[in-house]
């Protein structure tokens, strides 16, 4: 077997750095070929990703954050090989969604058994995502971050900062939903998720699998400070009491969960949209699913719990 291993040297504070070694050691131990592609600046991983993809890789190892796996992706997404994920972010939504080890050598011997599942995509506008897109608050947040270093050098914490800064400042604009079938909705905020995690412990939509050929669209149709803050308090509880229970009624938020082939989202207002994570382009945005267009490696005690939600 063939292995690349596209890391981002900065991730998780420069936790990447220093285990690729240990990595590229463990792999050769046990009589595979894997070589290290090193990303400089964003973009990097996705035009690697692409080179590899056309040059005999069996499987490409994403090593950093759920920005790095989507840029991977949508570097190699359709192309044969296959792909596997080293969680070294500050965030890694998709590794706990999926319940990844946490020693690194369990991580390594889960990508050699190459056990790989065919795991849908979503699509905007030609752009690929494996988790989510966010519109509203979330992404206003991260617009809070740019350019002044704070996720390299606090990590987690630069998250905390932002929101508290967007949430002192954000309008609330609306939203405008159309889906494929017709169907209308508006909301504060959106989230269109392909899989059921929405940061370490929140879950909108907890019944998302990127299994069924569906994405799961989240909508909160109230406004304001206070709505919102019972929003999170809501979801909160759910959480600590147990996460496969109905959100309680906390306060008096009306939200919606649909499942849905493709989304059109709109604001008369300048709305921010987040992918997977990273900041990105504001709205309008068109949104579909692509069913089974990776094949991705995962515990499979995940594949088997995604295929009873069916």
């Amino acid at each position: 077997m063939r292995y690349l291993l596209i890391a981002n040297p900065i991730s998780g504070l420069g936790l990447a750095r220093s285990q690729t070694d240990y990595v590229l050691r463990w792999f050769r131990a046990r009589g595979q070929e894997i070589d290290l592609a090193l990303t400089r600046c964003p973009g990097d991983a996705e035009v690697l990703a692409r080179k590899a993809a056309s040059e005999g890789y069996d499987v490409i190892i994403a090593g950093g954050g759920d920005g790095t796996i989507n840029e991977v992706l949508n570097g190699m997404a359709g192309r044969g090989p296959k792909l596997a994920v080293i969680p070294w972010g500050t965030g890694n939504v998709f590794a706990t969604e999926m319940g990844f080890p946490r020693r690194l050598a369990s991580v390594c011997r889960m990508i050699l058994q190459g056990q790989a599942e065919a795991l849908d995509l979503g699509i905007i506008e030609g752009r690929l995502f494996l988790l989510m897109v966010g519109a509203g608050l979330d992404a206003y947040s991260l617009r809070q971050l740019e350019g002044q270093g704070l996720k390299r050098r606090l990590g987690v914490i630069a998250y905390a900062i932002a929101a508290i800064r967007a949430f002192a400042r954000y309008s609330f604009p609306q939203i405008d939903l159309e889906f494929e079938d017709g169907r209308r909705d508006s909301g504060s905020f959106v989230l269109v998720s392909n899989t059921s995690r929405y940061g370490d412990i929140f879950s909108f939509t907890p019944r998302a699998t990127p299994l069924d050929g569906l994405l799961d669209v989240f909508v909160f149709q109230e406004k304001g400070r206070w709505q919102t803050i019972f929003l999170v308090l809501r979801y909160l509880v759910r959480f600590l009491a147990d996460p496969n229970l109905a959100a309680p009624p906390l306060g008096l938020q009306r939200t919606r969960i649909y499942k849905t082939t493709g989304v059109k989202l709109s604001s008369r207002q300048t709305v921010y949209t987040q992918v997977d994570g990273e900041l990105d382009r504001g709205l309008p945005l068109s949104i579909q699913v692509l069913p089974g267009a990776i094949d991705l490696i995962i515990p499979a005690r995940k594949a088997r719990r995604f295929r009873r939600r069916l």
